[in-house]
């Protein structure tokens, strides 16, 4: 007998509709797997400030000195030293929007012929935009001098706060990004300890990476003595970020350390499902892939395979104002009556407060 398809037979294709999943849609089109902006930054960081012409913060930069050795009788000797500087950096704005006309069905009452409300894919898509944008701009280091000058400002990314370098043993030698001449309007010259931490790694096939993410670790924290009520100390809240290839490397080395695998050839190999797949542990500090740093099409793209050691407690995102992914009411255009648009605008800055609490290692 002779095969027959349902599309053969004329009463199933002319009396039946498709089984098309009302009101559901699954996405092919979000370039990451992950998003540290929606996961860490904006959820967990933001800070309100007022509106102003720039954002600042305080930094304590220089010491008196003035502890010495007495005895009795001896003369006093005083020593008075301006002790801090202001930071400032520019704020950014953004917007975006999407748009549908009067007329279309979707602006309409629904029917029982609607297969999708496409206007929440719009709207869904409005945002998936937006973080993208704002993840390959957190992995980013923007073009100097980003004041406002030379285009609209950009956010500082980690790459700006956290500079990169070529010398391989572990030391503070993260100065000023390329062609900025400080950091959040602050030497590193000038001062050198606002400099955060670096290292180079050959490879992971012996232990001198191991050795010199443990090394960071230990000398970018800095513990207060005697912490008065206005100083900010950063606890230990640090997460590790990288391309996949130090985070695959790092995982063979589990790997092939153990040899107590048993049935599970994947148990040195990432996070469980349930737990959170692309990610790991170091020393019981997480660390994440951030697929931005590995797609050669996004500006975030990193050749140099780094590994970020962020303390996001000496991270904020500040907004400006309430205006932080506001979406205002749609209106209509002028030119063009039945257009209805509607926005949604941001802004805000990235800062840090203590550069030397991070660090960053990058392939030799």
């Amino acid at each position: 007998m002779a095969t027959v398809t349902a599309s053969q037979v004329g009463d199933i294709t002319n009396f039946y509709l498709e089984n098309f999943m009302q009101d559901k849609w699954a996405d092919a089109v979000r370039p990451y797997q992950q998003y540290i902006t929606a996961t860490e930054l904006f959820t967990k960081r933001r800070e309100r400030d007022d509106a102003s012409e720039r954002v600042s913060f305080n930094l304590k930069v220089n010491e008196a000195d003035n502890t010495v050795a007495d005895s009795f009788f001896k003369e006093d000797t005083i020593n008075r030293v301006d002790l801090g500087i202001k930071g400032e950096v520019k704020w950014h704005f953004q917007k975006t929007h999407f748009s549908v006309d009067n007329r279309e069905p979707a602006m309409l009452s629904g029917s029982k012929t609607r297969i999708l409300r496409y206007l929440d894919m719009m709207k869904s898509d409005m945002y998936d935009g937006f973080f993208k944008k704002n993840e390959n701009w957190l992995w980013s280091l923007p073009a100097a001098p980003n004041d406002g000058t030379a285009g609209d400002p950009l956010p500082l990314g980690i790459p700006y706060w956290i500079v990169q370098s070529a010398t391989a043993a572990f030391g503070f030698n993260g100065q000023h990004p390329t062609n900025y001449s400080d950091v959040g309007n602050v030497s590193s010259i000038t001062y050198d300890q606002w400099r955060n931490g670096t290292f180079t790694y050959a490879s992971m096939s012996n232990a001198d990476f191991c050795k010199k993410l443990s090394e960071a670790l230990d000398k970018c924290d800095f513990d207060a003595p005697y912490p008065m009520a206005g100083e900010e100390v950063p606890s230990r809240n640090y997460g590790l970020y990288s391309t996949y290839k130090p985070f695959q490397d790092y995982q063979d080395l589990l790997y092939a350390s153990n040899d107590d695998i048993g049935e599970d050839m994947g148990r040195y190999r990432g996070g469980r499902p349930q737990v959170g797949i692309g990610k790991q542990t170091f020393r019981g500090v997480p660390w994440c892939w951030v697929p931005a740093l590995d797609k050669s099409t996004s500006p975030a793209y990193d050749s140099n395979n780094p590994v970020y050691g962020i303390n996001w407690d000496t991270f904020s995102l500040r907004t400006y104002g309430d205006i932080f992914m506001r979406r205002a009411k749609a209106i209509n255009l002028h030119n063009a009556h039945n257009t209805v648009v509607e926005w949604m605008d941001t802004g805000y800055q990235l800062c840090c407060r203590n550069r030397r609490s991070n660090f960053v290692g990058r392939a030799a």
